[in-house]
């Protein structure tokens, strides 16, 4: 089913743009949100939690003025969380309690954490009557998977409970970035929500194609000192390329 954040391929309206945010100090945070908020293209903004070493979620996120994805991100994935998985999962429940749209968890985690976040978050949605969405998230940083792996990962994180499933590759060709937009094509087809990258500037393409196939959102700096990976485009970089009619005429070759 469709979040009512994300606007859907070949709508007159451009896709949905998420920017990170991963200052230090939680007022530089709020602060930024407030930056972000008044920004014509940013619709969303992604909190790295682990980054924030004065945390207070309750107070981080009580006057935000935007929705927000929170993440809390381990070394193996660029992040600084060195906890438990329980205590990662905790940290982002209580910021799902306190205001967020979106929380993302990995796919590697202890097999019994997900039936627990995914059973605290039906039930934070029946409680505040909030559209509260679950991300699992896989990052590769060396290869691509091929199709049957890739169709297995997404039905594995379906089955942990995810209401997206996120999907960042590293592409060695041009086949394997075809792969990944090929897969957003079967993805908006199946009605599964999604977020598929194909990394670095090889990649840098589905940045912007899998967004008009149905994909949830897209990450992208205001600036581009502010990328948090290889390949991103700034927004207004991506909004240009949406703007651009040959490029949505593209997309309607997968």
């Amino acid at each position: 089913m469709a979040s009512n954040l994300s606007i859907k391929c070949m709508n007159t309206e451009r896709p949905t743009i998420c920017t990170s945010i991963q200052e230090e100090a939680q007022g530089m945070v709020i602060e930024r949100m407030k930056e972000l908020a008044n920004h014509p293209r940013v619709n969303l903004a992604e909190i790295w939690l682990d980054r924030v070493k004065d945390l207070n979620i309750a107070e981080l996120l009580k006057d935000k003025p935007l929705p927000v994805l929170c993440v809390n991100k381990k070394p193996i994935d660029k992040g600084n969380f060195r906890g438990s998985d329980e205590e990662l999962v905790n940290q982002l429940l209580l910021a799902a309690k306190f205001g967020a749209e979106y929380i993302a968890i990995p796919n590697y985690l202890n097999r019994n954490v997900y039936p627990f976040v995914r059973s605290t978050i039906n039930n934070l949605k029946e409680s505040t009557h909030r559209n509260i969405s679950l991300i699992i998230e896989e990052h590769n940083w060396t290869d691509t998977p091929d199709w049957m792996s890739l169709e297995v990962k997404v039905l594995e994180m379906i089955i942990k409970g995810a209401d997206v499933v996120k999907l960042a590759l590293t592409p060695h060709n041009i086949e394997d970035v075809e792969r990944v937009n090929l897969l957003s094509g079967v993805l908006l087809k199946q009605m599964i929500r999604h977020i598929l990258i194909s990394r670095g500037e090889l990649g840098r393409s589905t940045r912007i194609t899998t967004p008009l196939q149905g994909g949830e959102f897209m990450f992208a700096p205001t600036e581009i000192k502010g990328a948090t990976a290889g390949g991103q485009l700034t927004v207004d970089e991506l909004d240009a390329a949406w703007n651009n009619k040959m490029a949505v005429e593209i997309v309607k070759e997968y």
